[in-house]
């Protein structure tokens, strides 16, 4: 490979809008086709800088049979892999410009395309259109319905955990990711929902910080108490240093940093045992 080490292959534009260009989705031994405007971020992922963990989660859980949900999913990197790793897979991303490269990125990889459903729906606690903000620009990740102030923004439709569920074959396993930049803490205590009936583990990302900046230090430790108490009965892994390690979800989904948990009920305890 020509150019910067650990950066993604690039290549001509040709005449079908592909771009050439390939990344490694770190250390999972999946390989996929990129078609968006993000190889800075695709040089991170390559050389295993962007989140190993929620990638070796979802390459060891994700797989035939069974579901993975992915809210917030951005460009792709982890319904890409669980794709590749042959799960059914419903990605959420109302972010229109993040929806354009994610479907991008899916049409430069046609032999994946056909396991992944593309949804511009936000998860929402209620039903009814929510206005999603961008800080910085479209696309940049980093969109939130926190940022319904923001000057970027756009009125969404939503959909409802409930909904989500509905669609879910009877017993089917279930991986989700849940990563909407401090929105989590209001959709969070439903997500247990999903679970009922299958297996499910969750990969869940928490930005207190920015949940406390938009509605204020009480109202986060007021959500937060309830994220905790709705997963009570769940056991828990955290992200530490790239690797999972036992936690307590009572006491840490109401922590005041960043964090990312893997939480997982009595049957998901077989999805993640590779991780423990």
């Amino acid at each position: 490979m020509a150019g910067c080490p650990g950066a993604p292959s690039e290549g001509r534009l040709n005449s079908t809008g592909e771009t050439g260009r390939t990344a490694a989705l770190g250390a999972t031994g999946v390989r996929v086709a990129l078609a968006d405007r993000q190889p800075t971020f695709w040089a991170r992922v390559e050389r295993g800088a962007w989140e190993p963990h929620t990638l070796a989660a979802v390459a060891a859980i994700a797989g035939p049979g069974m579901a993975f949900l992915d809210v917030g999913a951005w460009v792709g990197p982890t319904a890409l892999l669980a794709a590749a790793r042959g799960a059914r897979v419903l990605a959420l991303e109302p972010d229109p410009a993040a929806r354009e490269q994610l479907l991008a990125n899916l049409a430069a990889n046609p032999d994946l395309r056909a396991r992944v459903a593309v949804s511009d729906r936000a998860l929402a606690a209620g039903t009814g259109p929510v206005r999603l903000g961008a800080r910085r620009k479209p696309g940049d990740s980093m969109s939130s319905v926190l940022f319904e102030d923001a000057p970027e923004g756009w009125l969404v439709p939503t959909v409802t955990v409930d909904a989500l569920a509905a669609d879910l074959s009877s017993g089917e396993p279930l991986l989700a990711k849940v990563d909407v930049e401090g929105a989590e803490y209001d959709v969070g205590p439903l997500l247990p929902r999903l679970g009922e009936g299958r297996p499910f583990a969750l990969l869940l990302s928490l930005h207190p910080g920015l949940y406390a900046e938009a509605r204020g230090p009480q109202a986060l430790r007021d959500a937060a108490g309830r994220l905790a108490h709705a997963f009570a009965g769940y056991a828990a892994l955290c992200a530490a240093e790239g690797a999972w390690l036992p936690a307590e979800a009572s006491r840490g989904l109401q922590g005041e940093e960043p964090s990312d948990w893997l939480l997982f009920n009595e049957a998901g305890s077989r999805l993640v045992a590779a991780l423990r």
